[in-house]
């Protein structure tokens, strides 16, 4: 289960992903996916619980 405060994602919207040994990729959401974007200027932080895996 994904923690109840973790928010949905739009077409258009940017995420950042880190992976376990700190890795960072910024990935946009495309209509059928995501695709892997330079590191944007500007991230608004969000509030909330961190998303660590689904249980």
């Amino acid at each position: 289960m994904w923690p109840t405060d973790v928010r949905s994602v739009s077409t258009g919207g940017v995420i950042k992903v880190t992976g376990p040994d700190h890795w960072i990729v910024h990935l946009r959401v495309d209509p059928t996916g995501f695709c892997a974007v330079a590191e944007p200027a500007n991230l608004p932080a969000l509030a909330g619980t961190r998303a660590t895996s689904r249980r």
